[in-house]
């Protein structure tokens, strides 16, 4: 019982439920097996008054009712593991003891380690990082069901606007917010590096619990831009003290709930909302985020936008911050690599089809949070191995509407958005510049079409020919043997069973071509082929071994569908079968769509390659050689 306990443990269940499978398909298979014998001597029901056709048809009935009861069970049973004894749950979020308290001592310990200038910089950034960002570039790779993204930041150590400038020669270390992401959702394998490829400490959720509550502070003005003075010598015989200004009270008080009931509260919203044991906290931080509409009137118009815009974020997100060493120029590069999954769109039914299937998905939708951040974004997302990217464009999260560039007018300012569209590159690329000045997050919320945000929508198709030249060839192969026994009837003719060994011969072709095509026709091609090439392949297999069983039952026992055919009028008749016939028109017709469909595509990607490299050869004809000169001593 111990034992039976523990694998349930372990395994969810599953034996168990093998186990009952196996027992319903081997009582299906023995009540047809009875079924095709004499049920009333093998009951022992010989000897009764009743009608033996009677009894006979009776037990029949009952065999046939219980093995269709069985054929269902099997069909739409599924077994699912139990694995839910297990899993440890879901987290507990419960009110933290001496919350304010652990803030407190964070903030203390970043002051002690981090000199201002640092916190300065660390401030600026997050309350206006794109300020800071001229370059972005993301190099997304697709592998099966997984994607490794590599983002590098490139920084600037001085705001493009007009701020008070921040001595940088006094930081030793510089702290860059490199991910805020939704609070619940994990990185896997990320690392983050330099520029010269060294792996960059993160800080710990405690250290940047009290980052982020200095930075909060400094925004709502409780910090001094620089030190408070220290007492002078007149200032000590006069006995006077040197104090800075008491914060208002209100403010403070916001200050602190904001921080400890909606920042720093461990999370999701999402599951704060669901789980009974945290509405309270739920509760409080609704109230928190309610505190700032009461901060308006205390608070400049541009101060007020900048704290509520940081507070609201920081309250769905959580901050990866790197401690990065002093650049010796003035611009940084950061760069991380994390893998996660494919954002696989199931709702489309050629994706669910292909999962039930289990091929690699060819829709892929992929998040582009940081494509207005910077001055400039790069995004380049390379295709698997025998992949080509068939199209690219952009929707709106949770959108299904293609975007177009007027969707991309961001405070009343065109933005520059480009990619490649119809060239059939092993790349998709996607370059945006900034126009106009520095753009928040305040202001694409307010973008009519892309304020939830912006996801690449990419299609891959397979480079032709691929499996499917491979896939038309088998389909040629195998219809030409049907028509040839068709035609002929070798072996089927007559009472005549000379050569009779050679259409199993001409059977085993395709497997010979198939063998022959093995750098074609392989496991892991197949899973990166179309439903096309899937289902092409899996006909002409369907129609190859429904040819050599139908080979096999007609030279045993010549079938009664034999017909004499007239080609043409008073010519001699051709004698065929009415099966043979239609399979082989079954099989030319799989053959003839496969060879068109792998026409259609390697002209269309031939080309686009033509058309890409026209492109990119192409001559600036608005700036010639000769007038060159003339146009830069112009500038």
């Amino acid at each position: 019982m111990a034992r039976q306990e523990q694998l349930l443990r372990t395994d969810g269940g599953t034996n168990r439920l093998r186990r009952r499978a196996v027992a319903a398909i081997l009582l299906m298979l023995l009540l047809i097996g009875w079924s095709v014998l004499d049920l009333q001597k093998v009951f022992g029901f010989a000897d009764v008054a009743m009608s033996a056709d009677f009894v006979h048809a009776a037990l029949r009935v009952s065999t046939f009712v219980c093995v269709l009861a069985l054929a269902v069970y099997l069909i739409f049973k599924s077994d699912r593991p139990q694995l839910d004894n297990l899993h440890v749950g879901s987290p507990k979020l419960q009110a933290e003891l001496d919350a304010g308290m652990e803030i407190f001592k964070a903030e203390r310990y970043c002051l002690r380690v981090y000199t201002d200038e640092v916190s300065r910089l660390f401030t600026a950034m997050l309350a206006n990082l794109p300020s800071y960002l001229f370059r972005i570039n993301e190099d997304i790779k697709l592998g099966h069901g997984n994607l490794e993204a590599t983002t590098t930041l490139h920084l600037r150590m001085q705001p493009s606007v007009d701020d008070e400038p921040i001595d940088c020669e006094k930081a030793e270390t510089i702290l860059v917010p490199v991910i805020m992401a939704r609070k619940g959702l994990l990185f896997d394998n990320l690392l983050v590096k330099d520029a010269s490829g060294r792996v960059l400490p993160t800080l710990s959720q405690w250290e940047t619990r009290g980052l982020t509550a200095l930075a909060v502070r400094a925004l709502f003005g409780f910090i001094d831009e620089a030190p408070p003075p220290r007492p002078t010598w007149l200032d000590r015989i006069r006995r006077k003290k040197v104090v800075a200004p008491e914060p208002d009270d209100e403010l403070l008080t916001a200050f602190v709930e904001i921080v400890r009931d909606a920042i720093c509260l461990v999370g999701s919203p999402t599951m704060l909302a669901t789980q009974e044991s945290a509405r309270g906290l739920n509760d409080r931080r609704d109230r928190a985020l309610d505190r700032l509409a009461d901060l308006r009137a205390k608070m400049p118009d541009g101060l007020y936008q900048r704290l509520s815009e940081v507070c609201r974020s920081l309250a769905d997100n959580y901050l990866i911050i790197a401690e990065v060493p002093k650049p010796s120029g003035t611009n940084l590069i950061v760069q991380y690599t994390a893998h996660t999954q494919n954002e696989r769109s199931l709702q489309r039914g050629k994706e669910k089809l292909r999962a039930r299937l289990g091929l690699d998905p060819h829709m892929l939708d992929i998040a582009m949070p940081r494509m207005l951040q910077a001055d400039s974004y790069h995004c380049q997302i390379t295709a698997p191995t025998g992949l080509h990217v068939f199209s690219h464009h952009l929707e709106a999260l949770g959108g299904k509407t293609p975007l177009k560039q007027e969707n991309f007018q961001v405070g009343g300012v065109q933005q520059y958005v480009r990619l490649y569209h119809e060239e059939s590159r092993t790349v998709a690329h996607l370059y945006v510049r900034r126009h106009g000045a520095a753009i928040t997050t305040s202001d694409v919320r307010r973008a009519k079409g892309i304020g939830s945000g912006v996801k690449s929508v990419l299609s891959l198709r397979e480079t032709p020919p691929g499996m499917l030249g491979s896939a038309a060839t088998l389909a040629t192969v195998v219809a030409t043997i049907v028509l040839f026994l068709t035609v002929t009837r070798l072996g089927l003719a007559g009472d005549q069973t000379t050569g009779s060994s050679l259409p199993g011969l001409l059977f085993a072709v395709p497997a010979f071509i198939a063998a022959a095509l093995g750098r074609g026709v392989d496991g892991s091609r197949l899973s990166q082929s179309s439903l096309i090439t899937y289902f092409g392949l899996l006909l002409v297999f369907i129609t190859s071994i429904s040819a050599t069983l139908l080979y096999a039952l007609d030279a045993a026992k010549r079938l009664p569908t034999e017909v004499m055919i007239e080609l043409w009028p008073s010519a001699v008749f051709w004698p065929t079968d009415w099966i043979w016939l239609g399979l082989s028109l079954v099989t030319w017709g799989v053959a003839i769509f496969l060879i068109r469909e792998r026409r259609d595509q390697t002209r269309y990607y031939l080309a686009n390659l033509q058309r890409a490299g026209q492109r990119q050869s192409r001559r600036n004809v608005s700036l010639t050689p000769a007038d060159q000169p003339a146009t830069l001593t112009g500038r």
